[in-house]
């Protein structure tokens, strides 16, 4: 509400008071109170506040020293652009908008640029791929083309087998056992199989040659690769078919026989006395003579080759338990073989005592194997025929070969041989 002013006063109205700011107030009436109608009092007195301040009043003095101030307070950002950048971005982007194609022409210029580099970068390990999926796919051809040719060399020498097996009954073993060696060679470069019909060939043969009483059977059975070769058959044939050869071709005898001959070496006249020798281990070269297999080294060579191709048959019956009917039949034949009384199962051990004694005292390089001969011949007498009279059937054929077995190998044995006779004469 604006009160008029005194038209008697002669005093002009304080700076700003009729202004658009001023607002006059009555202290002792409130604002209500003017709007009502009615006559008009007299003025009084009134009391008005000072109108507030504006922009304009304020001193630019003071708005300088608080924009100082401020800069002191919050200074700029170091990376904030600069007025001359700010300027030469605004001239860019008002030229990308004044030419909208050529900036369009530029931009795929150098999304091309880098997409050439991309590629460039790139084709160097698709290369290298490229290359090693080639040598990987070289290498399996490689590997393909040399199975095919061992496989081509496997069927080849099975042919040569069958067919050097055949003629073994018109050529023999030859003249100085040439068929036998092509025969254990072409047996051995050829892995074990379901097919067995060249080894139960040569088996049968070999045992059929090794059963006569002559000079060529007798170094057939002396010949150490014979034995081998047997030892080899009796790995791959089926024992129940092995035991029905071994038992059709008298196999036991052959044993017997080989072990009885090649205990008794033939000893040469220039021969020097055997003692406990510590020279350097020599290996025997054996030779299809036979009298070179008579002597005391030709004989423990047969010896060795023989308790070999034992062992691997007794090692072959004893693993058959967990095999299939046929196979465990198999080995109750052959276990059947030598299930004998103990009378006659020590014929076969006192040679095996000899050849133990003769090689204590020799320098042939067959100790590896020496260590299974005595298990050999425990398995032997473990498949005996028990009896109450064992311990003196070993006592009768073992002693004497036990004895001097013991004393060569503690360095006490004098090779004297005191027969029945000879104790008389001494009086012992």
């Amino acid at each position: 509400m604006h009160i008029p002013i005194d038209p008697g006063s002669s005093a002009s109205p304080p700076a700003g008071a009729g202004g658009p700011n001023s607002l006059p107030v009555s202290l002792d009436h409130p604002a209500e109170e003017h709007d009502a109608p009615g006559p008009t009092k007299p003025s009084q007195p009134v009391a008005t506040l000072p109108p507030p301040y504006t922009a304009a009043d304020v001193p630019s003095q003071t708005t300088g020293a608080v924009a100082g101030s401020s800069d002191q307070v919050s200074p700029q950002p170091q990376d904030a652009p600069t007025k001359t950048q700010t300027t030469f971005l605004a001239q860019v982007g008002r030229w990308f908008e004044a030419h909208k194609f050529a900036a369009s022409c530029i931009a795929l210029f150098v999304a091309f640029a880098g997409l050439l580099v991309a590629i460039i970068s790139v084709f160097p390990s698709f290369k290298s791929q490229y290359l090693s999926e080639e040598a990987l796919e070289l290498s399996r051809w490689t590997a393909f083309k040399d199975y095919i040719q061992v496989c081509s060399e496997l069927v080849t020498r099975g042919r040569d087998l069958v067919k050097t097996v055949r003629s073994l009954d018109q050529t023999g073993p030859g003249n100085d056992g040439e068929h036998i060696e092509r025969t254990w060679t072409l047996l051995t470069s050829v892995s074990s199989s379901h097919f067995y019909a060249a080894e139960e060939t040569v088996l049968r043969w070999l045992l059929k040659s090794m059963k006569t009483n002559n000079d060529a059977a007798d170094t057939l059975r002396r010949f150490p690769l014979t034995w081998r070769i047997l030892g080899c058959t009796f790995q791959r044939i089926p024992l129940f078919s092995l035991a029905k050869s071994l038992a059709d071709r008298k196999f036991m005898a052959i044993l017997q026989q080989t072990l009885k001959s090649i205990s008794k070496p033939v000893t040469p006249k220039d021969a020097v006395p055997a003692t406990l020798s510590k020279k350097r281990k020599r290996t025997l070269e054996v030779t299809f003579d036979l009298e070179a297999l008579k002597t005391r080294d030709g004989c423990i060579s047969t010896g060795d080759a023989v308790l070999g191709a034992l062992r691997i048959l007794l090692a072959r019956v004893d693993g058959a338990a967990h095999t299939s009917q046929n196979e465990r039949m198999g080995a109750e034949h052959i276990k059947g073989l030598f299930s004998q009384p103990a009378s006659d199962v020590v014929t076969y051990l006192a040679p095996i005592l000899s050849l133990c004694e003769y090689s204590a005292t020799s320098d042939l390089s067959c100790a590896e194997t020496q260590e299974n001969w005595i298990h050999t011949l425990s398995a032997i007498w473990n498949l005996r025929l028990h009896g109450q009279t064992d311990s003196l059937e070993v006592a009768l054929y073992l002693s004497r070969s036990a004895f001097g077995l013991l004393g060569k190998l503690t360095g006490l044995a004098i090779d004297v041989d005191i027969t029945l006779e000879g104790r008389v004469n001494t009086g012992i």
